[in-house]
C-alpha cells in the first residue's frame, strides 16, 4: 500500500521515467531481489521506533533509491527516521550473502586491485578515532571490517587487532595481502572466542545495517571490558544526504534499517551502559562502557529539527533538478 510522504510527492510512488534510469548489472541484482520478494523468499516484517517505541509516525518514502518496496518513517514522538517495513532477520541475512556487495559496490568483491587503492581512505577515519581517544590502544577490534582497511591502519604502533566480517572474500584479502591474522567469517560474536577483550572496539557504517539494535548493543557489552572505548559512525541523517547534493532518495537504502542523528545514538547507546565522551554532526562518536545503563538518559525530541531540515533539502534539490532541466533545453554549460 502506497502512503502519503510527509515530504512530497516523489517520495510516495515511483516515477516510471526514474526507475528506468537503473540499469546494466545493477538493475539484474536489483530485478533480482523483487523477484525474491515477490516469491515470498525475501519476507518483511513491521516494527516500532527502535529509539523510543513509538509507532506514531510520518511516512518519509514507500521505497529506497532502487525503488525497492521497504517503508522508511520518521517518528513523531523522537524524530528518528527508521524503516518501518523492513526485511526480516532471515531475509536481511540472504540478501547481505546474494546481493548486497553487488547492488551497492558493483565489481567491488573480491577485487584486489580495487581494495588496495582503497585502503588509504581509512587514514583519515583513523586519524578522527586516534583523536578522539587521545592515545593508542592496545587491543583493538571492529565488526563489519571488510577488507581490513581501517584496522591496517593500526598495525605496526604496537597494537593487537582482531575483526569481522560477512564478506569471505574481504576477509580473505585481510589475512593473505594485509597480514592479519585474527580476522573472521562471520557476525561480531566471533570476537568473543579470542578470550581477550579489547581496549577499542569500532563499528564503521555497520550499526545502520542491524535490525536488532538491542541485541547487539548487548554483544558489544560481553565484548568490551568495563572501561573499554565503542566507537561508531553512522550516516547522519541530516549530514549524509547534504553530501549527496540534498538528494534525500539517494541515502535510502534497503540496506539501512536506522537512520540516526547523534541524540538518538546517545540515547540508544546509553541505555545499553555505553557513556557518550564525544562525538560531530557526522554521527561519528565515542563512548565508555560503564558497568550499568543510564536509564536516567531522557529520551531526545528531533522531529521537527529533523522533518524541517529534510523539507529544506527536499526543496534544494527539486529547485536544482529544474535547473538542471531547463540548462539542457536551453543549452546553457
Amino acid at each position: 500500500m502506497q502512503y502519503k510522504s510527509i515530504l512530497s510527492s516523489e517520495y510516495t510512488k515511483p516515477k516510471a521515467r526514474r526507475v528506468k534510469r537503473i540499469k546494466g548489472g545493477r538493475k539484474a541484482i536489483r530485478d533480482q531481489v523483487l523477484s525474491k520478494i515477490a516469491s515470498g523468499e525475501y519476507s518483511f516484517e513491521q516494527v516500532s521506533c527502535p529509539c523510543c517505541g513509538s509507532d506514531v509516525h510520518g511516512v518519509v518514502s514507500n521505497f529506497d533509491r532502487d525503488f525497492l518496496p521497504v517503508q522508511i518513517v520518521l517518528c513523531r514522538d523522537c524524530g528518528m527516521m527508521y524503516q518501518r517495513r523492513r526485511l526480516d532477520q532471515k531475509s536481511l541475512s540472504g540478501f547481505y550473502s546474494h546481493e548486497y556487495r553487488d547492488l551497492y559496490n558493483p565489481g567491488f568483491r573480491g577485487n584486489s586491485e580495487v581494495y588496495r587503492q582503497n585502503i588509504e581512505i581509512a587514514r583519515a577515519d583513523y586519524e578522527t578515532i586516534m583523536g578522539m581517544l587521545g592515545g593508542t590502544p592496545r587491543f583493538v577490534c571492529e565488526v563489519g571490517m571488510h577488507f581490513g582497511a581501517l584496522l591496517s591502519q593500526f598495525v605496526g604502533k604496537e597494537c593487537r587487532v582482531a575483526g569481522t566480517d560477512y564478506d569471505a572474500a574481504g576477509i580473505r584479502f585481510a589475512r593473505e595481502e594485509l597480514g592479519l591474522s585474527d580476522v573472521f567469517v562471520g557476525p561480531s560474536t566471533e570476537l568473543l572466542k579470542l578470550g581477550d577483550k579489547p581496549d577499542l572496539l569500532m563499528y564503521m557504517h555497520v550499526l545502520e545495517h542491524i535490525n536488532d539494535l538491542d541485541g547487539e548493543f548487548e554483544i558489544m557489552r560481553e565484548i568490551l571490558p568495563d572501561g573499554g572505548h565503542l566507537f561508531l559512525s553512522v550516516p547522519g541523517v541530516l549530514s549524509w544526504p547534504a553530501r549527496q547534493e540534498n538528494d534525500i532518495l539517494h541515502t535510502l537504502q534497503l540496506a539501512h534499517s536506522h537512520y540516526f542523528s547523534l541524540p538518538h545514538l546517545v540515547h540508544v547507546a546509553a541505555r545499553h551502559g555505553f557513556r557518550f565522551l564525544q562525538g560531530d554532526s557526522e554521527v561519528r562518536a565515542l563512548f565508555v562502557k560503564t558497568p550499568e545503563a543510564d536509564i536516567s538518559d531522557p529520551v531526545p525530541n528531533e522531529y521537527e529539527i529533523v522533518y524541517k531540515e529534510l523539507k529544506r533539502m527536499d526543496r534544494l534539490w527539486a529547485r536544482e533538478k529544474t535547473f538542471r532541466k531547463l540548462k539542457q533545453i536551453f543549452g546553457i554549460k
